[in-house]
């Protein structure tokens, strides 16, 4: 008997080691991983913006529900050698939505907002144009899923201190370059992702509020949570923060603001981005997701997919919640992100709340996607979790550009041969109009002249260098090569030539 109890203590104790040995061995993990994509970050992201030809780059890590890590690479500002530091301040473009969001869900908290309610009850002063749907289907929460129905738009951009910019309403009113915010499809169908419609939200806010959108936000969201370097409106401090920022051609983009703040217009941090992503989970201090700012049910009611995503964004993520693009991954957890993209300067924020985990990569050039792709990727990967995120349909990109590469340069050698081969021999006679085989002929030309239209007169040349950073200057060159060629192998007719003896 006292052999079995002995037995049974030995096996009892060597359990709880071995369940120790699994809770150390698991923080080790932890550590691990921190410490291997610090590694990771300090060697490899250098050589990756060389790589992009991108200026600079701020990278904020959250473990555990806290700021890890701030690395800082390259630089702010090119010409005058400034280095990229922690503390620069970027233009957060749209990951601002999710601000806008946390702030109806302040509103709806107090009881002033109902997300089903429709956002015209809460206006005064502006209506919906005049539209074919019922805009009394445009709710709040439709709104903030960009399934209301409004268009997408780009506002225009002013300098700062510009008398002359719209107001909210009047921009909201088609006045300040996107379309009105009025509904183009049956509010509640499908995912159209919408500017003017966090423009409305914007206006709902003020109007219930009774306080102007940026004093609203930064009493009640902003500096709740210590984000003690973030701001709608453009300071003198935050500018002389400002990191400069370049676009495709490595211009100087000059400093700009737009009419409508609610969907773009947030100037911050990576270290301010990192104390919001961070306040989405539970940290080692048993605090909450929200931090008390909102309540946990808000979060969770923000992370929740609402819609489908659709057109180019479901590329990115399969669903949208209340201002936060998320995906479920199919080890059960759930992603919660949201990129920017401005005149110049790509970003991106990130978290894995069930994980504790995060990152926030922000950019000052408009060549940045390929970058964050490679970081996120690689960022993933050392998590061990499977997204294929935005890094998807980069790499997607990158075959299908190196494969038309390819086929466009191989088919213009086997032109410039033939074509070669038939003006040496004196078989390529010029004659656009007349001579051989005129109908194929007029269809080369016509197909030479389409391809040169479309890259030169449409915005796809804009598309694929913002896919395809570094090899879109070889798909203009070899597109221009093998329409010219085509154009030429049209324009100068093949003729065999007969010789005639006579006896």
């Amino acid at each position: 008997m006292k052999r079995k109890n002995l037995a049974i203590f030995w096996c009892k104790f060597l359990f709880l080691i071995f369940t120790i040995s699994l809770s150390f061995s698991g923080n080790l993990k932890a550590n691990d991983f921190g410490q291997e994509f610090a590694i990771y970050l300090e060697e490899k992201v250098p050589l990756v913006l060389k790589r992009y030809d991108i200026p600079g780059a701020t990278i904020a890590l959250i473990e555990n529900g806290e700021i890890k890590a701030i690395h800082a690479y390259g630089y702010a500002n090119i010409e005058q050698e400034i280095p990229m530091v922690t503390d620069h301040i970027f233009r957060a473009e749209s990951i601002t939505k999710m601000f806008t969001a946390w702030g109806i869900m302040n509103l709806v908290e107090s009881g002033k907002i109902d997300l089903d309610n429709p956002a015209e009850d809460y206006l005064t002063g502006w209506s919906f144009s005049d539209t074919e749907f019922n805009d009394r289907e445009i709710t709040i929460r439709k709104l903030l899923s960009h399934s209301s129905g409004l268009p997408f738009g780009i506002y225009n951009t002013y300098t700062p201190g510009d008398e002359g910019m719209p107001s909210l309403k009047e921009s909201l009113s088609g006045e300040a370059g996107a379309p009105a915010a009025k509904p183009v499809q049956e509010p509640g169908t499908s995912f159209i992702y919408s500017n003017p419609g966090f423009g409305v939200l914007e206006l709902v806010i003020e109007e219930v509020s009774g306080d102007n959108y940026a004093d609203f936000m930064e009493r009640e969201i902003l500096d709740p949570l210590g984000m003690n370097n973030s701001a709608f409106y453009r300071t003198q401090d935050l500018s002389s923060g400002m990191v400069t920022n370049y676009d495709q051609n490595k211009e100087h983009v000059q400093p700009y603001i737009e009419p409508v703040k609610g969907h773009g217009e947030l100037h911050t941090t990576a270290e301010d981005l990192a104390i919001f992503v961070a306040a989405w989970m539970e940290n080692l201090q048993s605090e909450k997701p929200g931090r008390g700012i909102i309540l946990p049910g808000s979060i969770h009611q923000l992370h929740s997919p609402e819609i489908k995503t659709a057109g180019m964004y479901k590329y990115f993520s399969d669903s949208y919640g209340l201002g936060h693009f998320v995906e479920k991954l199919p080890g059960g957890q759930q992603v919660v992100f949201h990129a920017g993209e401005g005149a110049a300067g790509v970003n991106i924020v990130c978290g894995i709340p069930e994980m504790g985990v995060g990152i926030i990569i922000l950019t000052n050039s408009k060549t940045s996607w390929q970058f964050l792709a490679s970081v996120l990727e690689n960022w993933i990967d050392y998590l061990g979790v499977e997204w294929k995120g935005i890094s998807h349909i980069f790499s997607m990109a990158k075959i299908v550009g190196w494969v038309a590469l390819t086929l466009f340069f191989g088919a213009s050698l086997c032109l410039f041969w033939s074509l070669t081969r038939g003006f040496l021999r004196g078989h390529r006679i010029f004659k656009p109009l007349s001579g051989p085989a005129q109908i194929s002929r007029f269809i080369r030309a016509g197909l030479a002249i389409f391809i040169m239209g479309v890259w030169w007169g449409t915005s796809v040349k804009e598309i694929l260098f913002w896919l395809l950073p570094n090899l879109s200057f070889w798909l203009q060159i070899s597109l221009l090569i093998f329409s010219l060629l085509l154009l030429f192998s049209a324009m100068f007719a093949k003729e065999s030539k007969n010789v005639n003896v006579k006896v």
